[in-house]
């Protein structure tokens, strides 16, 4: 066996990978941790690069402290040669001037191969010649573990392999490519550990000729160097068998003041990125360190790998999806939620008293939904064709125990979040059917109120139509005459007025669906209206704060909510009498500020469209509030080059109102 390997070696250098790489330039090779590699002759030397054919026969290069070369035997070799001949025949993405010149090579390399078996008539010496990637080698058992790939720029010593030779020892080589060059400074650990096969020299036994590498900092050099002659000494007395690959582990330490200031900007940082306890941050370092040193990898290359990974998207498949704890964990817990909904035994659920399991069940939902990838939770509640949403529109059907149906609540608004599908879906469901009906029949809990007003007015915030045949039902005028009620009529127990802002922000949203004033419902039923004046103050309100409260669960395509009600509203003359004189003087001041702020955009137009129609609406020419003002903006805006919206509604309000008109 020795024989073989001797030849193998002698005639073809095989590589194994130590780590994952994804090549950045044409001529090298991408490539997962532990391929093997046949080096080939014709690629440019250099010390940073192999120049190899990968298993499926591609040839490229690849960086060597990515690398550690290793030894088979003569069949293990020819085997493999002979399979990336194989591959390299069969494969479609090779052209076939490459087949040719990568197969001409590695039959060159079969053929020396067995010229050299045939030579080989002897075994080898006694001292059982072992190279450093052989299974039963002493450097290969610590290295397979411990043995760091060559850093590049700067390499160690005794981290280069004999194979290299002098072309690696040289201080600077022009690179075919940039090999990955990862920093020192991300050797923050206390110690780091290298395996440094010791030559059978007594010259390089001895300490006078050790020379420590200028790349660390040690903390005590002398100590190091007598620790060496110790462990060099003993060495010399070993076996002669094992003289050859005798190993010392050499620990590098860093001072502990800096290790120490280290580890506290470190709790610090996840403190104030996570603000989690100080307990909990030393503990979540503490676990990621030891998993950083129980994977055995070179820390250089290891740590700005991982950098590159949170710069992109950690769950891009389906299989790093389903494999994750969070969807083993959502899915099961939909699963059992869906279990009890189909058990004719739980369907009175109030018999069974389960409203803990089922608290904690939902509990558990919204825990996840908030905490795990949107990209898992987006998988889990798209499955089966959001089956497990509709489950729970089901469940809240069923229930009639408001501490449940409150939690179904705020799972919706999650779920609504992640998955602006699930809006439209809930939306044709049974579910603001049902929820519009609890407001009726609880028209004084406060609570129950707003929680029932914040779904309904995600549900309505995309502007889509509510099904037609709900109209007819709780979702037409009886929903919004209960509104425009309870805002001028609060509950008693509403001290702080949040009965009104939230229906305030479900009838901007409801009022999304209306193109054409005439079909407005809201319209219709504000007009009919005998009393509005918390409406008309909160409208103003929320218009001079710049609030959209349809955007309950982020930011929105479209108009703003508010602003179309604004325009809505001052389309109908009848809506307009519920405003008074001195409201009708806080939106013109409003309206100036605005178009005094704003610069051209869809914006600008929007209040320019709102002046246009409070201005005709309100009787302007009797009372001509913030004259001066808007004249000044509305010349500022004729001014402005080019011919723009902004410019042509200008226009139309100055030939309305001549007291704009420029002299």
């Amino acid at each position: 066996m020795d024989a073989d390997k001797l030849a193998g070696e002698a005639m073809v250098k095989m590589y194994k990978s130590l780590y994952s790489f994804k090549a950045t330039y044409a001529s090298a090779l991408s490539f997962k941790e532990g391929e093997v590699f046949v080096e080939l002759s014709g690629g440019k030397s250099d010390k940073n690069w192999y120049f190899v054919a990968s298993p499926d026969g591609q040839s490229g290069y690849v960086p060597r402290n990515y690398m550690s070369e290793i030894s088979l035997s003569s069949a293990e070799t020819y085997a493999h040669v002979n399979e990336v001949l194989t591959n390299l025949n069969n494969s479609s993405t090779v052209s076939t001037a490459d087949k040719n010149e990568v197969g001409e090579k590695l039959e060159e390399i079969k053929r020396s191969f067995s010229d050299s078996l045939v030579s080989i008539q002897c075994p080898s010496s006694a001292y059982g010649l072992r190279s450093k990637g052989s299974k039963d080698s002493l450097t290969s058992i610590r290295s397979s573990k411990k043995r760091a790939a060559p850093q590049p720029p700067i390499r160690k010593p005794q981290e280069r392999s004999s194979s290299e030779g002098s072309e690696q020892r040289s201080e600077t080589s022009q690179s075919p490519r940039n090999s990955p060059r990862p920093s020192n400074s991300s050797m923050d650990t206390t110690t780091t550990n290298e395996t440094i096969p010791e030559d059978t020299t007594e010259s390089s036994r001895s300490p006078s000729n050790l020379k420590l590498p200028k790349t660390y900092n040690y903390f005590d050099a002398q100590k190091l160097i007598r620790t060496m002659s110790q462990v060099s000494q003993t060495s010399a007395a070993s076996n002669n068998d094992l003289a050859a690959q005798e190993v010392v582990t050499v620990t590098y330490q860093h001072p502990p003041e800096s290790c120490h200031s280290k580890a506290l900007e470190l709790v610090e940082l996840v403190r104030d990125s996570t603000n989690i306890s100080h307990e909990a941050s030393q503990t979540l370092l503490k676990s990621i360190l030891e998993s950083l040193v129980a994977s055995h990898k070179d820390l250089n290359v290891l740590v700005p790998s991982l950098q590159n990974e949170f710069k992109h998207q950690l769950f891009s498949n389906e299989t790093d999806i389903q494999s994750s704890h969070d969807f083993t964990d959502l899915a099961n817990l939909f699963d059992e939620l869906t279990k009890m909904k189909e058990d004719d035994q739980q369907r009175n659920w109030m018999l069974y008293e389960d409203e803990a399991i089922i608290m904690k069940n939902l509990s558990r939902v919204c825990q996840t939904l908030q905490n795990a990838s949107q990209d898992i939770c987006r998988h889990v509640l798209s499955r089966y064709k959001y089956s497990y949403v509709q489950n729970l529109v089901e469940y809240y059907q069923m229930e009639t125990r408001w501490s449940i149906r409150k939690i179904l609540i705020e799972t919706f608004t999650l779920m609504c979040s992640l998955d602006k599908a699930i809006i439209s879906l809930m939306l044709i469901s049974v579910l603001p059917l049902e929820v519009a009906q609890d407001m009726f029949e609880n028209s004084e809990e406060v609570e129950r109120l707003k929680h029932s007003s914040v779904i309904l007015t995600i549900l309505f915030s995309q502007g889509e139509a509510v099904p037609v045949h709900y109209v007819e039902k709780q979702l037409g005028s009886s929903l919004i005459i209960f509104l425009l009620n309870k805002i001028e009529n609060p509950p008693e127990l509403d001290t702080h007025e949040e009965t009104a802002d939230s229906f305030m922000g479900l009838l901007a949203s409801y009022n999304l669906q209306f193109d054409q004033p005439s079909d407005n419902i809201v319209l219709q039923c504000l007009a009919k209206s005998t009393n509005a004046k918390i409406f008309t103050e909160k409208l103003l309100l929320l218009l001079n704060r710049e609030d959209d409260p349809a955007e309950i669960i982020g930011p929105r395509s479209g108009i703003n909510s508010i602003h179309k009600l604004v325009l809505d509203v001052f389309s109908s003359d009848d809506c307009i009498s519920h405003f008074y004189t001195n409201d009708l003087m806080v939106l013109i001041d409003i309206l100036a500020r605005q178009l005094s702020d704003l610069g051209p955009g869809m914006q600008r137009y929007t209040y320019l469209e709102m002046a246009h129609l409070v201005l005709v609406r309100s009787g302007y020419d009797e009372h001509l509030h913030r004259l001066s003002d808007l004249k000044v903006c509305l010349q500022r805006i004729q001014k402005e080059e080019g011919d723009t919206i902004d410019k042509t509604k200008v226009n139309e309000i100055c030939n309305t109102f001549t007291c704009f008109q420029i002299n």
